[in-house]
């Protein structure tokens, strides 16, 4: 298959660039993924082991996409296609012992976590109501996607709420520890640290991996940029893509700090820029580019397409969210009125609180729609009560999947008992599905409830046993 065809001089650069570091500067609607999966595929033809190579993208998605064109023009392939977190996952499940952990650690979500923050406050005796777990859990993580230590943190505490946090930080850290999980961010702060703490570790991962590929540069964070460096640290290839002015993670802590210090960090790393738009209107590309010069941080390019000249960009000014929402119907009536159909128009806004109004003009106008992407799958309520079970079922000592499992649904575990339990487990250093299983010295459980804990515990025993652990 001639990977070249159809591609424009610059993407056929990028796809022929082999050995050495490379930055593909991709401006929006410029053939981005073409070049990306073609430089692949063309790796793969060159007799490169896929088995040496590694693509990192942004979300799942994304990577399952990306996987699927490679396989399009190569046929199956070992090459490691994942986000940075599913990466550092696999790693981690192979040497979590280095760090303390068993390879069944539970990586818990943002639920998860602002659960567990949760419940250390109130054994802290911290007013939820003066201290919110949600803004602690942002805190904290906002702390770690930046590298500070609960002591660094401590160190630099003001006021009544940093100083809360400098407490709750550390104890927090250790009940993920002692529960044998890993949130979020720790799963690439625990890879960084696995890497830079074991040099064998590093040279299996350093040798295997000697092409990388990282996709969406501009919205990965600093730790994310490490991991990439230290990886490419033996090989030196390594092809990154983005766009400064793409970049919209800044508030999850991305950093266009990273596409500067790439070309310090790989030096003569060569520069691709793809600048031919396959996407736009040239009305819509002068706009853009207008917009974007105003930028500061940014890497110059410039824009060009051979699409039609389009038509005139429309700005609507609105004096409310109410006013806003019903210029929107007004506006989508008028496109039906010239022979579209409503599957032809999407309405996008910046945040979900944003879509009440506009649901609501939408309904009192007869208008149909279907709300995208509302609650995510994994995120819907019997989905993680679920996931709590099968959790537990592999770690025992995840005391926030006992904590939702064991009233889904309600058994007569109030708060007060879970406390009790917490603090048995804590004192016979057993796990809290230990204590309600009878296993501890003392049991803080009624009758009624030790008989409530026996089924529950059945449910989860039998689980094991499908998942064939003793």
């Amino acid at each position: 298959m001639n990977l070249l065809e159809n591609a424009t001089p610059a993407q056929r650069e990028a796809i022929m660039h082999q050995d050495g570091p490379l930055m593909i500067l991709a401006g929006a609607g410029s053939g981005k993924t073409l070049a990306v999966t073609a430089r692949i595929a063309r790796l793969i033809q060159n007799a490169v082991p896929p088995y040496n190579i590694l693509a990192i993208t942004f979300t799942n998605k994304t990577a399952g996409e990306m996987k699927e064109r490679i396989e399009a023009l190569v046929g199956r392939t070992r090459a490691w296609i994942s986000t940075f977190h599913s990466m550092c996952a696999r790693i981690l499940r192979a040497h979590a012992d280095r760090l303390g952990f068993t390879s069944d650690f539970t990586m818990y979500d943002s639920a998860d976590t602002r659960a567990c923050i949760k419940s250390l406050m109130e054994e802290m005796g911290l007013d939820s109501a003066s201290f919110r777990p949600n803004a602690f859990a942002e805190i904290i993580s906002a702390a770690k996607r930046g590298m500070v230590t609960p002591d660094d943190y401590a160190a630099c505490a003001r006021g009544p709420l940093q100083r809360a946090l400098a407490k709750l930080y550390p104890r927090y850290e250790e009940t993920l520890h002692s529960n044998n999980c890993m949130d979020f961010n720790d799963l690439l702060l625990m890879c960084y640290r696995l890497l830079r703490e074991n040099p064998d570790v590093l040279q299996k991962y350093a040798e295997r991996f000697k092409y990388i590929s990282v996709d969406e540069f501009q919205d990965t964070n600093s730790i994310q940029y490490l991991l990439a460096r230290i990886l490419a640290c033996k090989h030196k290839n390594i092809c990154v893509v983005g766009d400064p002015d793409q970049t919209i993670y800044t508030w999850r802590g991305a950093t266009l700090q990273n596409i500067f210090d790439f070309e310090k960090d790989f030096p003569g790393a060569k520069v691709i820029r793809l600048e031919q738009n396959f996407r736009s209107t040239k009305k819509i590309l002068r706009a853009a580019s207008e917009l974007i010069r105003h930028n500061i941080e940014r890497k110059e390019k410039e824009l060009v397409t051979d699409n039609p000249e389009g038509d005139e960009i429309a700005v609507m000014e609105s004096s409310d969210e109410q006013e806003e929402a019903r210029n929107v119907a007004r506006f989508i009536g008028e496109c039906v009125s010239d022979g579209y159909a409503h599957h032809d128009i999407a309405v996008l806004y910046r945040t979900n609180a944003q879509s009440r109004p506009l649901e609501e003009v939408m309904l009192h106008h007869n208008i149909p729609y279907a709300l995208v992407g509302a609650v995510a799958f994994y995120r819907r309520k019997e989905i993680k009560d679920i996931l709590a079970y099968l959790r537990l079922a592999v770690n025992p000592g995840d005391a926030v999947s006992f904590a939702r499992a064991v009233n889904a649904p309600p058994r007569g575990i109030g708060k007060v008992t879970l406390a009790r339990i917490s603090d048995v487990a804590s004192r016979e250093g057993a796990t809290m599905l230990d204590v309600v299983a009878g296993k501890s010295k003392e049991s803080p459980l009624s009758n009624r409830q030790a008989q409530s804990m026996g089924k529950f515990c059945g449910i989860i025993e039998a689980i094991r046993a499908m998942h064939g652990r003793p």
